[in-house]
């Protein structure tokens, strides 16, 4: 089994186990077989640090214990399980846990092969699954870190159906914040940077969660 550990700063950057010690807020990734296996949380106040964990059940483990072991420590859990892969995607069903135990929600997340995010739904399972929130993300395959990469948040309603487009990173110049698809179609036309919306089926409507294809996604 190779274990890999990885620090990020708040901005999702690389940086040495040296530079983490000196920041009040960083992210440690554990990647087991170059797959990851665990995300901490660390912030650091004085009135005493704070941890959350992000964590990938594979199929020898159970998720009882695992949820147990973060309890038992007060730590704050969502963790991932029943996976399903398919055109250099991967889905997980997930499960949001408080520090006391309680489950507060439940979804369905999307990585692509970098382990960035594509797709984000959570339910209130306490009423019948109803959607929380739902998310899809457009990346524009540039940059090697996530958040600099990202062009584009598609935010969907309870029902499933586009609700509004954000320019993630004012790259579009959205004056105007959030728009709905007839003038985010309208101003990405004349600005000569037209989003084929036709091409861009995936972003139609929250499902399906997983892509059909690597095509037009990324």
């Amino acid at each position: 089994m190779d274990l890999t550990i990885i620090y990020k700063d708040e901005s999702s950057r690389i940086i040495t186990e040296e530079q983490a010690a000196f920041l009040t807020e960083y992210t440690v990734i554990t990647l087991k077989n170059g797959a990851v296996k665990k995300k901490e949380w660390l912030v650091k106040r004085r009135e005493g640090d704070l941890k959350s964990v992000e964590y990938y059940l594979d199929s020898s483990e159970s998720k009882t214990e695992i949820i147990h072991s973060y309890q038992d420590n007060k730590i704050g859990l969502t963790i991932y399980f029943n996976s399903e892969s398919s055109n250099g995607f991967t889905l997980w069903n997930f499960e949001q846990y408080g520090k006391d135990g309680t489950l507060k929600f439940k979804g369905y997340t999307v990585y692509n092969e970098k382990h960035w995010e594509v797709m984000f739904c959570e339910t209130y399972w306490y009423r019948g699954g109803l959607l929380n929130r739902g998310r899809k993300y457009y990346y524009g395959n540039q940059f090697p870190n996530q958040y600099d990469d990202l062009l584009l948040k598609f935010d969907y309603n309870a029902d499933g159906s586009l609700n509004e487009i954000s320019d993630f990173n004012d790259n579009y110049d959205f004056n105007q914040g959030p728009v709905q698809l007839e003038l985010f179609l309208s101003y990405m036309k004349a600005i000569d940077q037209e989003f084929l919306w036709d091409k861009h089926s995936y972003f139609h409507s929250l499902k399906p969660y997983l892509p059909e294809a690597k095509e037009f996604v990324i």
